[in-house]
């Protein structure tokens, strides 16, 4: 398995550190638990990291492999170095007399690496090795999003299409939009593209004392609390969060005496704060809502399942352009009894805001509804 420029053993919450890292980590843990050994392959950025780690349980490994300076870059710098990192993993293979029968490539920098491990040891072993790749995120996609970063590198886009046409056997998407945006931007083909809807571990994201979930967290205990979690970034539309909270503040006071936005990701109290950070914080002093919204920072993998357990039931997932354009939805998707429809209704409002461009203001009527929603569900709120 490759995973090149994030390893999936690293804190969440982080610039690059997010949903990538949990099913890269969850799935080899879980392969590892099936009897099907998995080497995980990540870029070291620490020269001190021991160069394998076994915390992934029985039958699963993680391997650092140099490549580069040993230090975090920003995955478009990676791109130099990815010869180096097949050499890297050549080697430790010719060591450990390791042979593998499947490549399971994340991001579009691992599918590169993953055509070149391929090649090398069809050489040596006269053996093609099929290549499984799944993407996350796309080139084309991400621009194209209410909070996108602006055009991505051509050489991200050509990898992605040569990965997509020439190097991959199969290509994984997470959701049906996935997949039509896989064929719409990139001319895949269908046959090509499995839909494998992420799952929930369900050992871990139970319902708990909501009270004592939240003096773990570090929200007030009393009152409803509106939560955003994730990796701080532009894409991920957190000012939407909150000038959302400054819209129901100036029109229903009421409502908001007793409720608070809180931000979970990042490091907020950092002495160089990133950039993203800073702007969102000064959005919040400039739309004077300080004291409704909260940034509470990173948490650990421990307290993750804390932070959404704090429902009685499954919340809305944390998808602010998903809240934020159809706010009824993932309200109502909390209400459902059954897992299997619980995703499917997910997919459904994702697929209904995928590929589409979000006015650049927020109506005031949209967060209203999410509040009445919420005061019609309250199960879905804490």
């Amino acid at each position: 398995m490759l995973s090149v420029h994030t390893c999936p053993l690293a804190m969440l919450g982080g610039k690059k550190t997010g949903g990538m890292n949990v099913y890269v980590r969850d799935l080899a843990a879980e392969l590892g638990r099936l009897g099907i050994q998995v080497d995980v392959f990540t870029r070291s950025e620490d020269m001190c990291e021991p160069q394998v780690r076994h915390d992934l349980g029985f039958g699963a490994r993680v391997i650092h492999i140099k490549a580069g300076p040993e230090v975090p870059v920003r995955p478009a710098d990676i791109l130099t170095h990815l010869d180096e990192f097949v050499e890297g993993v050549l080697d430790f293979a010719e060591e450990e007399a390791a042979e593998y029968d499947l490549i399971h490539s994340h991001y579009w920098l691992s599918g590169l690496v993953a055509e070149g491990l391929r090649d090398a040891w069809e050489v040596e072993r006269g053996v093609r090795i099929p290549i499984v790749q799944m993407f996350h995120t796309l080139g084309h996609e991400e621009p194209n999003q209410p909070h996108g970063s602006g055009t991505r590198p051509q050489s991200r886009l050509d990898g992605e299409t040569r990965i997509i046409h020439e190097i991959s056997d199969c290509v994984v998407a997470a959701t049906p939009a996935e997949e039509t945006q896989l064929m719409a931007l990139y001319g895949a083909d269908p046959r090509k593209i499995v839909v494998i809807a992420p799952g929930v571990d369900l050992g871990r994201f139970q319902p708990i004392d909501r009270t004592a979930a939240r003096k773990q967290i570090g929200i007030p205990c009393q009152g409803k609390n509106i939560m955003f979690v994730g990796r701080i970034e532009p894409l991920k539309g957190i000012d939407t969060f909150i000038e959302a909270a400054a819209i129901l503040r100036d029109h229903h006071p009421e409502m908001m005496a007793c409720t608070c936005f809180s931000i979970v990701g990042g490091d907020p109290w950092a002495e160089d704060l990133d950039e993203e950070m800073a702007r969102l914080q000064a959005l919040s002093r400039q739309l004077g809502v300080t004291d409704l919204v909260g940034f509470l920072g990173s948490k650990t993998k421990i307290c993750s399942p804390i932070i959404m357990r704090r429902p009685k039931s499954s919340s809305c997932p944390p998808t602010t352009k998903v809240s934020a354009l159809s706010p009824s939805r993932p309200w109502r998707w909390a209400r459902l009894s059954s897992p299997r429809r619980w995703v499917g209704w997910l997919i459904w409002c994702a697929t209904a805001v995928q590929g589409s461009t979000s006015p650049p203001a927020i109506p005031p009527c949209w967060p209203t509804a999410s509040v009445f929603c919420s005061a019609t569900a309250p199960c879905a709120m804490s």
